[in-house]
């Protein structure tokens, strides 16, 4: 069923590539220039989406590039300004840019991750580049499903999500219901959640169903949250940011 497989991915892929970021919808909305004030220096944003609005947003703004994946890379793209801010992005599940390369690793016989680089995904950093495989490459998805098996890049970007997650005050969940299979999700969160700091840390979590979730992570974490401040925003993103936003600077605030 590889065949099979392949197709839906390539079906889910071009479901999500008109999604991309464009100055229209920037134009058309101010809350996403609320929301790029989000992100700070040194940053870590896991991403479960396929689609790549949020890095074509960050890209616009001039605070990330596509230096900044995790563990994908295209060794041809040299920007003036390398990942202005050092904001990473850990997308755990795949990109509707994430291609598997021609290229091949001699020892295993293996086929790397490749990565697209042109203005179709990323406004600013994108422009006269095109660098990467063709769209009729094999695009890098990982279906929706119980059993999750990543490539080995995938893998790694997902355990040094893991070892970066303990280290951070505060962690945002946003449009991410935490299903029960998204497993590295939870290992995330719990790495988050049990290395202590001198500080309280603050779990935010901003959805319609943020209580429903806000319970589910409680219960998940028994006898883990003492040092836990989990605070529920139940907007949609686009309707709670001026909260998120006044939340975090109050955490900030109490350094």
């Amino acid at each position: 069923m590889t065949d099979d497989r392949i197709a839906i991915e390539r079906h889910i892929a071009a479901h999500f590539i008109p999604f991309s970021f464009n100055e229209e919808v920037f134009s058309k909305n101010k809350w996403l220039s609320d929301f790029a004030k989000l992100f700070g220096n040194n940053d870590a944003i896991v991403s479960l989406n396929y689609d790549c609005f949020l890095e074509g947003l960050l890209d616009y703004s001039g605070i990330w590039d596509p230096m900044g994946y995790v563990n994908i890379a295209n060794p041809l793209f040299k920007p003036e300004l390398p990942n202005p801010q050092n904001i990473l992005v850990y997308k755990i599940h795949g990109s509707s840019n994430f291609r598997i390369s021609s290229a091949i690793l001699r020892e295993k016989n293996q086929k790397v991750i490749g990565l697209i680089i042109s203005d179709d995904f990323f406004p600013r950093s994108g422009k006269y580049t095109g660098f990467g495989d063709s769209n009729e490459t094999q695009l890098y998805i990982i279906v929706p499903s119980f059993v999750k098996i990543p490539h080995v890049q995938i893998a790694g970007m997902i355990n040094k999500a893991i070892k970066v997650a303990p280290y951070a005050k505060n962690m945002v969940i946003g449009g991410c219901s935490l299903r029960p299979e998204d497993n590295s999700v939870w290992l995330i969160i719990t790495s988050f959640i049990k290395k202590e700091l001198p500080t309280t840390k603050n779990l935010i979590i901003i959805d319609p169903d943020a209580n429903n979730i806000k319970d589910r992570v409680e219960s998940y974490c028994v006898g883990s949250t003492q040092n836990l401040n989990i605070y529920p925003i139940p907007e949609k993103l686009q309707d709670g940011i001026e909260e998120l936003l006044e939340r975090l600077n109050n955490y900030e605030h109490k350094k």
